[in-house]
């Protein structure tokens, strides 16, 4: 809710009302807003651009993302144990794929112009 305020100073008065409040809850929505984008687009990246490996899809089906609780960032991985070893691979010969690394950094620079229009869009 905006706040209205008056300063008087050697005999003149000024008002104003501040707009903080809607403001910044404009900024957390543009914000919320992006990193759904980022994250949703993320997690399609790393199940269909045929870098997750696929033997019966569980992999695959499970890759999901989440925003932060301080609305500050966004993860993007799998619940699936596995997961890991075909990341990162292991000693034993399974090699790193790198599909979830490469779902979230195959569109960074759109990700970055995606905030510049979210920032547009909210006014900004």
């Amino acid at each position: 809710m905006a706040e209205k305020y008056t300063v008087t100073n050697g005999g003149y008065k000024v008002e104003f009302t501040s707009y903080k409040e809607e403001v910044l809850a404009k900024m957390e929505e543009a914000i919320t807003l992006w990193l759904s984008s980022v994250g949703s687009d993320a997690a399609s990246t790393a199940k269909t651009e045929g870098v997750c490996p696929v033997k019966t899809g569980n992999l695959r089906d499970s890759i999901d993302w989440n925003i932060h609780a301080d609305n500050r960032g966004v993860d993007v991985g799998t619940n699936v144990f596995y997961g890991k070893y075909q990341e990162f691979g292991t000693m034993n010969g399974v090699p790193a794929r790198h599909f979830i690394q490469y779902g979230v950094t195959a569109h960074v620079e759109e990700y970055a112009h995606w905030l510049e229009l979210q920032a547009q869009n909210a006014g900004f």
